[in-house]
């Protein structure tokens, strides 16, 4: 949270993949926020990072503890990033994250999904 102003330009904007919605900066900070109350003690990884011009993509992992009502329960997300840089700061993010896993593994959701039943 720190850094975020440092590294994400004012009109930065972000794009969830999956759902097509649109954050600005200061949503992106509220969504951390939110991320920090619910896994106090989230942490971020990058695992790999590929650049090219102006663009840099990163794969990501978070992991930490959410709170559940038998206690705390491991969340461990995969997710990529694509940031187009000017200036050493992003403009522009797409992300891609494991909704599907978080909520798996939050118990919201079977671990093990019939493909079948889905259609």
């Amino acid at each position: 949270m720190e850094v975020a102003d440092e590294i994400l330009c004012e009109g930065c904007a972000a794009t969830d993949l999956h759902s097509g919605a649109g954050r600005s900066r200061e949503e992106m900070k509220q969504l951390v926020a939110k991320l920090q109350q619910a896994i106090p003690d989230i942490t971020f990884t990058v695992e790999e990072v590929l650049a090219a011009d102006d663009r840099v993509a990163l794969r990501w992992r978070a992991r930490g503890s959410a709170a559940g009502p038998a206690g705390p329960l491991p969340v461990d997300i995969g997710g990529l990033s694509i940031a187009h840089v000017e200036a050493g700061r992003a403009t522009r993010i797409w992300d891609a994250w494991d909704k599907l896993g978080l909520l798996q593994q939050l118990g919201h959701l079977p671990r093990e999904l019939d493909p079948a039943a889905m259609l």
